[in-house]
């Protein structure tokens, strides 16, 4: 991970599947930063391209079904089998 919190967060919604979305929240406790750098969010993603910046909303904006946790995020399992 980036020392930069805005190379995180734009890795971070980079890695989104397509068909869904992030909440700022969640979006801040996945990349280490405090709740109060959701208001910079927009300004960061708007360096992304259009369909990418998309994959991130203000909470409360994503329905349930939509929502991605980000649990594989994280995932250190081989990706191959052993």
């Amino acid at each position: 991970m980036c020392d930069d919190w805005k190379v995180r967060i734009a890795n971070i919604v980079q890695q989104v599947p397509a068909d869904k979305a992030i909440e700022y929240r969640q979006l801040a406790d996945l990349a280490g930063v405090a709740k109060t750098y959701c208001r910079a969010f927009p300004r960061v993603l708007s360096q992304l391209p259009p369909d990418v910046a998309m994959r991130a909303q203000p909470s409360g904006a994503v329905p349930a079904e939509r929502r991605w946790a980000g649990d594989e995020l994280f995932d250190v399992r081989p990706k191959f089998g052993a």
